[in-house]
């Protein structure tokens, strides 16, 4: 059965029906455009729902409202090719500077249970598990070994069952063995 992309660490998600109001900041949408200066930002649940001049956006009744006088609000930003080398600290300075989600394309998902257990908040991780590769492995610590159809699936289904939300094959890997890294990847979805 498919499943949607998930990150390893899921957060509590918002009230559907929770609206907030970002009100007076700059906004940087991150299209490309002009900066907007004076912007709304209406968030509903998880979505943002509108944004704008503040002249052209109307602030919902009840919504609880933020004011971004002086600041600047742009989309979270993503590191799509993190790595923990062992600093737990790392994910929360991240978030602290804006990033919201990281991707880490070939590190053991445990490697990040220390900066999962401290209280401060992190980003998104969307993790892969170690590379999978050939013998002799090119990065033996960040590595896992398959030689075989039948242990690439084995290997695609732990990491997956593991909160892995995508897999990375290492380039020397067999055209083969990376077909059935993808194909049972696509079935796990």
């Amino acid at each position: 059965a498919k499943t949607a992309v998930r990150e390893v660490n899921q957060l509590e998600r918002p009230d559907a029906n929770h609206v907030i109001a970002i009100v007076g900041a700059t906004l940087i949408d991150g299209r490309g455009g002009p900066a907007i200066p004076d912007a709304v930002v209406i968030i509903r649940g998880e979505q943002i729902a509108a944004v704008g001049k503040r002249a052209s956006i109307s602030v919902p009744a009840g919504a609880e409202v933020f004011d971004g006088q002086g600041l600047t609000v742009l989309p979270g930003l993503i590191d799509a090719h993190f790595h923990i080398d062992g600093d737990d600290s790392l994910p929360a300075l991240y978030l602290t500077h804006g990033i919201t989600s990281l991707r880490d394309p070939g590190q053991w998902i445990e490697a990040y249970d220390a900066a999962r257990k401290l209280s401060a908040p992190l980003p998104r991780l969307f993790l892969c598990g170690p590379h999978l590769d050939t013998p002799p492995p090119a990065y033996p610590a960040d590595s896992f070994i398959v030689r075989d159809a039948e242990e690439t699936r084995l290997a695609v289904n732990r990491f997956v069952d593991a909160g892995a939300s995508a897999i990375k094959v290492y380039y020397r890997l067999p055209l083969a063995l990376i077909r059935v890294a993808i194909e049972t990847a696509h079935a796990r979805g």
